[in-house]
C-alpha cells in the first residue's frame, strides 16, 4: 500500500515519455516536410523547432504536476493514512475528506469502509465478552454442581455407613430387648410379690425401708423397660392400625400411662371432633413427649396438652414451663443416641420422629431456655 503512488508515478513517467516522444515526432515531421518544400532560413527551422520542442515540453511538466497534484498525491494521503491505521489498529480514525469531488468520494468511501469495520469490531467485542460471561456462567455452574455431587456423594455415604451401623444396632437390640425383657418381668412381678407380702405382714412399719427399697427396684425396672421398648421401636417398623375415636380421650390415656408427680399442673384441651387415627402409635408419641416435659420441671410448673381437627390434619401440642432447650441443642435433638440426661440411650425423640413420618406427619419444637419448650406435631387424618 505505501508503494501505489510510486508504482503510479513510474507508470506515469514511462506514459509521459511515450507521449513526450510521440508529439515530439507527430509535431517535428511536419516541420521536417515543411522544410523540404519551402526554403527557409536554417535559423529559422531551429527557432521553430526550439519553440515547438519547449511548448511541448512545458505542456507536459504542466499536465504532469496537474495530474500528480489532482490524482497521485490524494491517493499518497489516502496509502499514508490507510497505514496509519493498519499499524494503530485504530478504527476509529477517520480521514478527512476533502479534494475534488472525485477524491471527496474515495476518502468518503474509506470513513465509511472504517466504520462498518469498527462496527463488526465492536459486535465481534461484544459477541467474545457474552461468550466470555457465558463460559464463566456455565464454569461457576459446573464447579457448583461439581460440589453438590460431591457433597451428595459424601451425605449418601455418611446415611448408608449410619444405616449399616444402625441396622446392626437395630438387630442386637431385638436380641437384647426379647432376652432382657422376660427376666424384668420376673423382677418387677417378684417385687411385687414381696410388697405384697411386707404390706401383709404385722411388723409393716418396721419393714418399711425394704419397702422402699422394693420401689426403687421397681422405677429401676420400668425404667429399663423402657430402654429395650425405644431400642425394639427403632430398630422395627410399624403397622398403622386407624380407628375412630375422640380426640380427648386420646390426650387422657396418654396422661393416664404416666405418674405426673403433684407439683406438676397439668391442663388438658381438645376440640370435640372424633378423627381416624391409630390411637397406639399416637399414644407411644405423646407418652415420650410427656415423659420428656416431666423430666424438665423437676420444681415443678404446667403441662398442656392440647388436639385440634381442621378437617384434614390433627395438630396435638405437648408444651412445658421447664428448663427449654439452646439452639445447639435443638439442631441435635432427633439424631440417634444424642442425649443430655445422665442416664439414657437417646432414642425416645427419635422413635417418636419414627413414628410421626411413618403416619406421614410432621413435627416441630419451639423452645426458650428457662421459658419452657413446645411441641407441635400434625397428623393427616382423613
Amino acid at each position: 500500500m505505501p508503494h501505489l503512488a510510486d508504482s503510479l508515478r513510474s507508470k506515469l513517467l514511462f506514459t509521459f515519455s511515450i507521449t513526450f516522444f510521440a508529439i515530439l515526432i507527430a509535431v517535428l515531421a511536419p516541420v521536417y516536410f515543411l522544410t523540404q518544400k519551402y526554403s527557409l532560413a536554417e535559423i529559422d527551422v531551429f527557432r521553430l523547432t526550439l519553440e515547438i520542442v519547449l511548448s511541448v515540453t512545458l505542456i507536459s511538466i504542466a499536465y504532469a504536476i496537474f495530474m500528480n497534484r489532482v490524482a497521485f498525491q490524494p491517493l499518497e494521503d489516502i496509502s499514508r493514512f490507510l497505514s496509519e491505521v493498519a499499524r494503530k489498529k485504530d478504527f476509529s480514525m477517520r480521514i478527512k475528506e476533502r479534494g475534488s469531488t472525485e477524491v471527496r468520494s474515495i476518502h468518503i468511501a474509506v470513513n465509511r469502509l472504517l466504520s462498518t469495520i469498527e462496527e463488526l469490531k465492536q459486535k465481534d467485542l461484544e459477541r467474545m465478552n457474552e461468550l466470555d460471561k457465558l463460559v464463566k456462567e456455565r464454569t461457576a455452574e459446573l464447579e457448583k454442581y461439581s460440589k453438590h455431587l460431591e457433597e451428595l456423594v459424601e451425605e449418601r455415604t455418611k446415611e448408608l455407613r449410619e444405616k449399616e451401623k444402625l441396622a446392626a444396632i437395630g438387630e442386637m437390640a431385638v436380641m437384647v430387648g426379647h432376652d432382657l425383657r422376660n427376666p424384668l418381668q420376673v423382677i418387677r412381678y417378684s417385687t411385687y410379690l414381696a410388697k405384697g407380702v411386707l404390706g401383709r405382714g404385722a411388723d409393716c412399719a418396721a419393714n418399711s425401708p425394704l419397702i422402699e427399697y422394693l420401689n426403687r427396684i421397681d422405677n429401676a425396672v420400668i425404667y429399663m423397660d423402657k430402654i429395650v421398648s425405644d431400642l425394639q421401636d427403632f430398630s422395627r417398623p410399624f403397622n398403622i392400625n386407624k380407628s375412630d375415636v375422640p380426640l380427648i380421650s386420646i390426650l387422657q390415656d396418654a396422661i393416664a400411662q404416666i405418674d405426673i408427680p403433684k407439683k406438676i399442673r397439668v391442663n388438658i384441651e381438645a376440640d370435640p371432633s372424633t378423627v381416624s387415627i391409630d390411637t397406639g402409635l399416637i399414644c407411644r408419641i405423646l407418652v415420650n413427649l410427656i415423659l420428656n416435659a416431666v423430666q424438665a420441671m423437676p420444681n415443678g410448673g404446667n403441662l398442656t396438652l392440647s388436639a385440634n381437627y381442621d378437617g384434614k390434619t390433627v395438630t396435638f401440642l405437648v408444651s412445658d414451663t421447664g428448663f427449654g432447650i439452646s439452639e445447639d441443642i435443638k439442631k441435635k435433638l432427633f439424631r440417634p443416641f444424642f442425649t443430655t440426661k445422665p442416664k439414657g440411650v437417646g432414642l425416645g425423640l427419635v422413635v417418636v420422629k419414627r413414628i410421626i413420618e411413618r403416619l406421614g406427619g410432621s413435627i416441630e419444637v419451639e423452645s426458650e431456655v428457662n421459658i419452657g419448650t413446645k411441641f407441635i406435631i400434625k397428623i393427616p387424618a382423613v
